[in-house]
């Protein structure tokens, strides 16, 4: 099975991005033959539309994608997808709701609200958010300890403004640990349901599970060790933990990082961070060892044709 990988789209933060997204779909994306392909968050740009407008810009990629590649597509949320400026819709309801009426109307598949299984892969999804939990430890910037307050400001010692933007765009009633645990809660009770049926786990979350993908050398710019912070949640780690201990072969995808990190294998579970960012998006194509393809090349005449993709629900997708 050929599995197309890409995050960090940002459509529609500007016209420049725009055009390199476009071509990538038409010169990368389409050729590529995929049997499946995965978006891991960050699809799409919301801030300054209207609130009934929230998601148009989501709606319009996925369906281009659908239109370049014939597979199925599934994608989970990421913190940009939830940005809102809108007292009228805050970022829990574009989270819960709105993007998965997007999946809905434009036939793929919104990995936070279901499952999907190809053949006998299932392909599990968890934006993540963060909890600070893969901060690190004993952190001392500008000759100053990093303390919690520091990291729930998102303003490292040193500076007068935040470096994090999601505490502005990013409105909720929850704080980020709470906003953590119940994401990444509803992940786990879809990686339980998903090992009901296969030991096949594609998971694609958009923040990293563990900081050895998170692709930031953090010697080189000390802000960076500051934002491991906010580059993902080792409670993401805890549901590949939980597909591993029932003998799942698991293969974490993620983005957020905007850096690349090549496919690794850690503790009995594989990971790659797709990369890619703002005007340069990547496409990942990667194998999953003994999965089956979706796709029937030419069957034979009289053959019957291959099991059909399907949510977690046993619904065909379209």
């Amino acid at each position: 099975m050929r599995i197309g990988i890409t995050a960090d789209l940002h459509f529609g933060i500007d016209p420049w991005v725009d055009r390199h997204v476009a071509r990538f779909i038409d010169q990368t994306v389409g050729p590529a033959r995929l049997d499946l392909l995965v978006v891991a968050g960050d699809v799409a740009e919301s801030v300054g539309l209207a609130p009934d407008r929230v998601g148009s810009r989501h709606e319009a990629l996925l369906s281009r994608l659908r239109a370049a590649c014939a597979c199925p597509i599934a994608f989970c949320a990421g913190n940009h997808d939830l940005w809102t400026l809108e007292p009228e819709l805050d970022s829990r309801a574009i989270y819960e709701r709105r993007l998965a009426e997007v999946a809905a109307r434009s036939g793929t598949t919104y990995l936070d609200s279901r499952n999907l299984i190809v053949n006998d892969l299932a392909v599990v999804g968890c934006y993540g958010h963060f909890d600070h939990s893969l901060r690190v430890p004993a952190l001392r910037l500008h000759g100053e300890p990093v303390t919690v307050e520091h990291y729930r400001r998102q303003t490292p010692p040193g500076y007068s403004e935040p470096v994090w933007m999601d505490g502005r765009h990013i409105r909720w009633a929850w704080d980020d640990a709470a906003a953590c645990e119940w994401i990444c809660s509803r992940g786990r009770e879809r990686m339980e349901q998903a090992l009901a049926d296969t030991r096949h786990v594609l998971f694609v979350s958009h923040g990293v599970p563990r900081n050895e993908v998170n692709g930031h050398c953090g010697g080189k710019d000390p802000v960076s060790l500051f934002l491991n912070a906010f580059s993902g949640t080792a409670r993401l780690e805890e549901i590949v933990r939980l597909a591993v201990s029932r003998g799942a072969e698991v293969l974490s995808v993620s983005g957020h990082t905007h850096k690349a990190v090549a496919r690794t294998r850690i503790a009995e579970a594989e990971y790659l961070n797709v990369g890619g960012t703002y005007g340069a998006p990547r496409l990942e194509v990667v194998q999953f060892p003994g999965v089956s393809a979706a796709r029937a090349e030419s069957p034979a005449a009289g053959a019957e044709p291959g099991p059909a993709p399907r949510d977690a629900s046993g619904e065909t997708t379209k």
